[in-house]
Formats: structure tokens, sequence, C-alpha cells
């Protein structure tokens, strides 16, 4: 691994200048993306959410320059346990759902359902629920199934959930109806 380009992640903050600041670096020099996914993979690196950081701002961008990472990034989302990291990895799963410049396979689209309605269902902070249902509507474009579970789980919660939450179930119960 690349020492300087790994302090540089490591090294930054949750501020949005650093996080851009890695992004930008990541899309002008393409060659250090492999090593950002490697550090992002590494679940068992404590700075891992670091590089999800710069990861989610550039799928919120585009999602083409990290396609090749999408199968090993789906098969270790179940893995992602900590909430600094399970926000962006939510993030990840819905600007690949919405993404019009990549297409997921059956199994990747499976992989994110599955997560995202288990962080629906477990004690989740609150936007990693929001992300996963948008990622879930998204989704359920192609996934007609699992359209009466994703209105079923968000009604339910509904109630007890904050502010934030009920605008977005809202807004995807309008859409799905």
């Amino acid at each position: 691994m690349n020492t300087s380009f790994y302090t540089r992640i490591t090294q930054g903050k949750a501020a949005k200048s650093f996080r851009e600041g890695n992004k930008t670096f990541v899309l002008n020099h393409p060659e250090h993306m492999d090593e950002l996914t490697k550090i992002a993979f590494s679940i068992a690196d404590k700075n891992h959410h670091k590089a999800f950081w710069a990861l989610e701002l550039i799928c919120e961008e585009d999602c083409s320059p990290f396609e090749y990472y999408i199968d090993p990034f789906c098969k270790l989302l179940s893995s992602y346990i900590k909430d600094h990291t399970k926000r962006p990895v939510s993030r990840i799963c819905m600007f690949l759902a919405k993404s019009k410049k990549v297409t997921l396979t059956k199994n990747q689209e499976q992989l994110i359902i599955e997560n995202c309605f288990d962080w629906l269902i477990k004690d989740e902070k609150v936007a990693v629920k929001v992300y996963a249902m948008k990622a879930l509507h998204a989704l359920s474009k192609t996934n007609k199934w699992a359209i009466p579970d994703l209105k079923q789980i968000i009604s339910t919660d509904y109630p007890n959930q904050s502010a934030a939450y009920k605008a977005s179930t809202r807004d995807i119960l309008k859409k799905i109806k």
C-alpha cells in the first residue's frame, strides 16, 4: 500500500472539505481507486470508514469509477457493523440502486435488498434507515416483490421515528402507491 495515500485517507476528518478533497484527489488520480477500496474493505482497519467517506462522494457524483468493486462491496455489506461505516455504505447502496450508468447484477441487487431490509428492521441510526428505504424504493422498480414488505416496515415504524424518517416515509409511500 502507498503509505502517503493511506496517511492522507486515515488522517482525514469528517469535515466536508476533507472528504471532498479525498474524492477529488482519487478522481484526478484514478490509479488510487484500487487502494481506496482496499482500505474501505479492510474491516479490521479502524479507519476504513474514512475511505468510505471518499467512496460515497465518488458514487454520489458517478458510480462508474466504483463499478469494478461493486461485487466485493456487496459481498461485505453485512460485515459493516459500526455506525460511522453504515452511513456511507448505505448511501453508496442508494447511489448504486439509482444509478443510470451502472447496472447491478441480480445477485448484487439481492444482497443490497437483503441488507437494506436488515437496516430497516434493526435499531439503526435514522440516516442509515432513510438511505436504505430510498435504495429499496429504487430497486423495487425491478424487484416488485419488495414493495409490500417495504410499505409494511416503514408504515409500522412511522409513529416511533424522527421527523426525517417520517418525511422520507411519506415521500416513499406516495411514490409506491
